[in-house]
């Protein structure tokens, strides 16, 4: 490996200079931080080495002053992810599992553990699709806009909103501690619950 930053090495194809018997195989420099046209590369690594820092917020108060009231997150470019905590999503997870439940003897502590199962999972899914724009930066196919639409707090949100593949890991989390309303449920959502295969 060259030890220049951000460049390497690669065995050159056939037709470029193949190695003879014996030797070392001959190779070219190849830039590892090649940035698609309009992007800065400084800017790729910088994204590349941290993760986002996570803000919940709580407050109508704080979600105003993030501008985030009817979407569930917003990104920026320090690396900050503000996740508005009371986005929807989260209530009807919580609903979803609080009605699969709703037998238990402790009622409150199910609920309280409906509704972590509800923001863990939120958080989850929009932390994975930022992580997953960020990485598109270092993909050509990808210039500056596309990774920014990405990020935006309408992408962000449509992540949050689809909760419904996540309702079986919560499921079975919760029932490590209560036993669910229904016996040989599989933990999906059934074609009455899901508000998509559901309506009429």
């Amino acid at each position: 490996m060259d030890a220049s930053p951000g460049v390497g090495t690669q065995p050159t194809r056939e037709g470029e200079g193949a190695a003879t018997t014996g030797s070392k195989p001959n190779t070219k420099h190849v830039d590892l931080s090649l940035a698609p046209q309009g992007a800065k590369a400084a800017d790729l690594w910088k994204d590349r080495e941290r993760a986002p820092e996570i803000v919940l917020l709580r407050t109508t108060e704080d979600i105003d002053d993030k501008q985030l009231r009817g979407r569930a997150a917003r990104y920026y470019d320090n690396g900050q992810l503000f996740l508005n905590m009371l986005y929807p999503s989260i209530g009807e997870m919580r609903e979803a599992l609080e009605l699969h439940y709703a037998t238990v003897a402790d009622l409150d502590s199910m609920r309280e553990a409906a509704l972590r199962q509800a923001e863990k999972s939120m958080v989850l899914r929009v932390g994975r699709a930022v992580v997953f724009a960020l990485a598109k930066q270092l993909n050509k196919e990808w210039d500056a806009d596309a990774v920014r639409h990405a990020l935006a707090p309408e992408s962000l949100s449509l992540a949050a909103d689809d909760f419904y593949d996540s309702i079986q890991s919560a499921r079975r989390s919760m029932g490590r501690q209560f036993r669910p309303n229904r016996q040989g449920d599989d933990g999906g959502l059934s074609d009455d619950e899901n508000p998509i295969w559901g309506r009429s």
